[in-house]
């Protein structure tokens, strides 16, 4: 399920979900169902104690949440990149940036970043098991994040956006387009998961396998290759080191020309 799909805590908040939503509890569901579900849910932190104000102050995370067919909370993975000025503001931490956000923006508090890229694991029937990371949302942009899943061990992506906040089909086609590069650059395909967006399956190619069309309630099911650890890409190992070094070669180019043209003016 998608980002944000649980409005209340999936950890830190007790046995909440045995009987929430009244209509059909989350976790007797889960059981029902008898296999794991990965559920985008606020996760809550230890709070903090501030011994000038007395107060605690409650933090929780925007995560994936991975339970087990007992309705058991197995693992949970932060997103580590929240939109900036929407989920996080920065220097939040100072408590006169904190105060103006408060008093004169209306924004009362922030996800706390993750700082773990988590890999989950799911034993499957054949007695093997599959991993996978979960970037959330608009951390399938960030191609040094998604790389890090697959150097840790995953074997595929499932990425689970909110996208609602856009109604515009250019936007959603944009970002699930961005997506796409993750898969080509790692060689694994991707499993996309949305609210509004594009829910599709992405091979290692980059080729939509399946998709739903936009703001169509629908489901899919496909049998997914794994690709094993060996199979890495050179961009997967090594990231952006080659892009850089071109560009330190080209700078260094530039400077050495120009300090030849500058010797050359300076002999006339």
């Amino acid at each position: 399920w998608s980002e944000t799909s649980l409005m209340h805590p999936a950890v830190g908040y007790g046995s909440f979900f045995e009987n929430y939503p009244k209509e059909n509890p989350l976790l007797p569901f889960i059981r029902k169902q008898k296999t794991f579900f990965l559920i985008g849910a606020p996760v809550l932190l230890k709070p903090l104690y501030s011994k000038k104000t007395r107060q605690e102050t409650i933090r929780a995370m925007n995560a994936a949440v991975l339970f087990n067919p007992r309705g058991d909370v197995i693992k949970y993975y932060g997103k580590q990149h929240p939109v900036p000025f929407a989920e996080s503001i920065p220097f939040w931490d100072i408590p006169w940036v904190r105060e103006f956000f408060q008093r004169f923006i209306g924004v009362q508090d922030v996800w706390v970043m993750g700082n773990d890229p988590t890999v989950f694991s799911v034993p499957l029937k054949d007695g093997s098991t599959v991993k996978f990371g979960t970037p959330i949302c608009f951390e399938d942009a960030f191609s040094g994040l998604c790389r890090t899943f697959i150097n840790r061990g995953a074997d595929l992506f499932i990425n689970i956006p909110n996208d609602s906040w856009s109604k515009m089909v250019s936007a959603e086609t944009q970002h699930f387009v961005a997506a796409k590069f993750r898969a080509i650059e790692n060689k694994r395909f991707l499993i996309r998961s949305t609210t509004a967006g594009v829910t599709g399956i992405v091979s290692p190619w980059g080729k939509t396998v399946k998709s739903i069309p936009l703001f169509k309630k629908g489901y899919l099911t496909y049998t997914v290759p794994l690709y094993t650890n060996s199979q890495t890409t050179i961009y997967t190992r090594y990231g952006d080191y080659f892009p850089i070094l071109l560009m330190i070669a080209l700078l260094s180019f530039l400077i050495y020309r120009a300090v030849h043209f500058l010797k050359f003016k300076s002999d006339q």
